[in-house]
C-alpha cells in the first residue's frame, strides 16, 4: 500500500509541485520584465543571468528587515482587524 502510494506521488504529485515552481518563478520574471518595459526601466538585471536570480535578492532583502513595532500599540485590536479581513475572505 505504501508503495502505491508513493509510486503516486512519484508520478503526478512531484512533477506537478515542479512544475507549478518554475511556472510562478518565470512568471514573476516575465511581470518584472513587463512592468520595466512599461516605465522606460532596465528591470532586474543585475542579480543572475537575465535577473533570474531576483526574486531571491528580494526574499533575502525582506528577511533581513527589521520588524517596527509601536509601543502601546494594541495587539488585541490588530488580532481583532486580522480575524475579520481573514474571515470576510473566507466568507466570499
Amino acid at each position: 500500500m505504501m508503495r502505491a502510494a508513493l509510486l503516486v506521488f512519484e508520478t503526478l504529485v512531484y512533477p506537478g509541485l515542479l512544475f507549478s515552481f518554475i511556472a510562478i518563478l518565470l512568471t514573476q520574471w516575465y511581470v518584472r520584465k513587463l512592468y520595466a518595459r512599461m516605465q522606460n526601466r532596465v528591470g532586474p538585471l543585475h542579480t543572475g543571468p537575465s535577473g533570474l536570480l531576483q526574486p531571491l535578492a528580494d526574499f533575502i532583502k525582506l528577511m533581513s528587515k527589521e520588524d517596527v513595532a509601536v509601543e502601546g500599540g494594541g495587539d488585541r485590536l490588530v488580532a481583532l482587524l486580522l480575524s475579520v479581513a481573514i474571515g470576510s475572505l473566507i466568507a466570499l
